[in-house]
């Protein structure tokens, strides 16, 4: 199984802070330039897929945020996209107090049956990363127990085998994590440097 994850683009910022908050328009413009980057580099990351990548479902956090960045991505990748649906899965949400955790991430995983699927969630991803001892720290904060990316969109697609007794998510092969940082995207896994 293939995960793209992606934290939501940048969003209005309200007061008071609360669920719904749209993205703001630096965000629609970074939610374009991820699908441009999605399918610039996509096919080199899933050869054995062929031309056709499809995300057979979209899991979204229920907060505005989220699901619109899913469904202007879905729709700018449309070619990539077998559905028209977006699950929402309270597991993704915002946590007041800790992290989004492997646990929330893999019950998502293991209620799908696809070989591709597309997850949107928010910065707190950090503190769920497979690989989160193998980020670089300049782009991740901790306030507490609880770790956020420093700045969004992050992406990173994942090679996973769920519902398998001795593979964990811990050990599942990140392929790739970029962050977008003025227009450029920085690869945010320690030892490369691959982005543009």
């Amino acid at each position: 199984m293939y995960v793209l994850i992606m934290t939501h683009a940048d969003a209005e910022n309200v007061t008071p802070r609360h669920i719904f908050r749209p993205l703001s328009n630096k965000g629609k413009d970074d939610v374009n330039a991820l699908a441009d980057r999605f399918n610039a580099v996509i096919r080199d990351y899933i050869p054995e897929l062929g031309k056709d990548v499809f995300f057979d479902e979209i899991l979204s956090s229920s907060f505005a945020r989220c699901i619109e960045t899913a469904i202007q991505f879905a729709a700018k990748v449309n070619q990539f996209t077998g559905t028209s649906e977006i699950k929402l899965a309270d597991q993704l949400k915002e946590k007041r107090e800790g992290n989004l955790t492997t646990g929330d991430i893999v019950s998502v995983l293991d209620s799908t049956h696809s070989e591709v699927v597309l997850l949107c969630v928010h910065g707190d991803l950090a503190g769920a990363m497979p690989v989160l001892r193998n980020l670089n720290p300049d782009y991740i904060v901790q306030d507490k127990k609880r770790f956020f990316f420093l700045g969004k969109p992050v992406w990173t697609l994942i090679k996973f085998t769920p519902r398998s007794g001795d593979h964990k998510w811990e050990n599942a092969e990140v392929l790739l994590c970029e962050l977008l940082d003025n227009d450029n995207w920085i690869s945010i896994i320690r030892n490369r440097t691959k982005a543009t």
